[in-house]
């Protein structure tokens, strides 16, 4: 599975939303597993839909990523705004930890049915991470409401698939990203990367 690489918010283009009520971003911080990691998840979901006889469509994601919180959908970001976000991310202080995910399942959803990675040991960590996430955003955007547990998606299907046990998968969590996604678009930006530790 090849690298993706994210063009830097310096290269990006900001939309500044004027009046336009429409959502065509999405805000998300997220943790990039190792790249040796990305290469088994990419080879697990390819293996997992073939088992299941899934008529899936892969997540168009070259690099999977551990979904930590999602900020919303906006019809643009600011400057100002994202700005904020990001001195106030960089201002989060947690150590790096392990995460073990060795668990798939089908998560809830509207007749399409992500297909995720889920996580066992280490998921109190991300969901701690995921609560400094939401403290930090709230004087910037409000009461942001609290995502699903944090999970890698792989796959979306039509159908559901019960949760099972899966080889584990264990890297040690040294930083967090956020992530701008252009919807309905096969693209995204990276906005922010900050270390743990």
């Amino acid at each position: 599975m090849a690298k993706k690489s994210y063009p830097s918010s310096a290269e990006a283009q900001l939309s500044l939303g004027l009046g336009n009520d429409i959502p065509t971003q999405r805000l998300y911080f997220a943790v990039v597993p190792e790249p040796e990691v990305c290469e088994r998840i990419g080879e697990l979901a390819e293996a997992l839909r073939s088992e299941h006889g899934l008529q899936a469509v892969l997540t168009g994601e070259e690099v999977p990523l551990i979904i930590v919180q999602q900020l919303g959908d906006f019809p643009g970001v600011d400057a100002r705004t994202l700005k904020r976000i990001c001195m106030a991310a960089g201002k989060l202080q947690r150590p790096a930890f392990e995460v073990c995910f060795d668990q798939v399942g089908s998560l809830p959803g509207d007749g399409r049915y992500p297909f995720a990675l889920q996580c066992g040991p280490g998921q109190d960590l991300l969901l701690d991470l995921q609560a400094d996430i939401l403290k930090a955003m709230q004087p910037i955007l409000g009461r942001v409401k609290p995502g699903p547990a944090p999970h890698i998606p792989m796959l979306t299907d039509s159908r559901q698939v019960a949760e099972q046990p899966v080889q584990s998968m264990r890297w040690l969590v040294r930083e967090f990203v956020l992530l701008r996604q252009f919807l309905g678009q096969d693209r995204e930006e990276l906005e922010g990367i900050w270390s743990l530790g």
